[in-house]
């Protein structure tokens, strides 16, 4: 395949993932050999995806984690005994990652910005003349997630609508706000029968790099510790 101009930075993102297909592989490989600029674009992608938070959540931590939520996608029948000692393994981890997340815990950066979900989004920038739209990219085992992120540059806004999102009852779906400078904020998805919105507002948003999202432990992560569900490139260049 021959490409008139670059390669779409969605394939980029797909190829740093890991999620792409043998053949879009191997054409997205040979036009980056060629294209200077398409190279330093795939590189800057694949350095944002290996960059790891300074702070880590240790292996076993991370081990439970994809545990948990390989267990929920897998039910299984269990009788009244096996539940209390779910409730108390449940209560044990939810205590473990409290402590965790005092452990590990930052100061608020000064990243200011509105934020509001679901129904409480009250602003409309869908039908502006200025807003343009970036695609959701579904990463791995969350094939059936889709959606939008809609940007408008000159009010400041971004309205983020994602659909696909399977109910985890032990689970909550976290939303990562990436900076230029790799600084990251977390901010809970509230899910209503499998889709979330969300709306930002503030200067800041041109701050921003990426949105990525991961399934995490219920009431959230100091830092990733899931499995990533979706991730969007906002796009903003310096």
């Amino acid at each position: 395949m021959s490409y008139n101009k670059h390669v779409p930075e969605e394939w980029m993102i797909e190829l740093a993932l890991g999620n792409i297909s043998n053949e879009k592989r191997d054409d997205v490989l040979q036009h980056i050999n060629r294209c200077e600029a398409c190279r330093t674009e795939f590189e800057s992608w694949k350095q944002i995806f290996s960059k790891q938070p300074s702070e880590q959540p240790t292996d076993s931590v991370k081990e439970k984690v994809w545990k948990d939520f390989q267990e929920t996608k897998q039910p299984v029948k269990r009788k009244r005994k096996s539940l209390v000692i779910t409730f108390a393994i449940s209560s044990a981890a939810a205590i473990f990652f409290l402590a965790m997340g005092l452990i590990f815990y930052n100061p608020a950066t000064n990243h200011s910005y509105q934020i509001a979900h679901n129904e409480n989004i009250e602003e409309d920038i869908l039908n502006q003349s200025q807003t343009k739209q970036v695609a959701v990219i579904p990463v791995a085992d969350f094939m059936d997630v889709s959606g939008n992120l809609w940007i408008n540059d000159s009010t400041h806004e971004m309205l983020l609508e994602v659909d696909g999102l399977n109910h985890l009852p032990d689970h909550d779906y976290q939303l990562w706000i990436v900076y230029k400078d790799d600084e990251m904020d977390g901010e809970l998805l509230s899910i209503q029968d499998g889709a979330s919105r969300v709306f930002f507002k503030g200067k800041d948003v041109e701050q921003l790099k990426l949105l990525k999202a991961s399934v995490e432990p219920l009431g959230g992560s100091v830092v990733p510790t899931g499995p990533e569900t979706f991730v969007v490139p906002v796009g903003y260049e310096d």
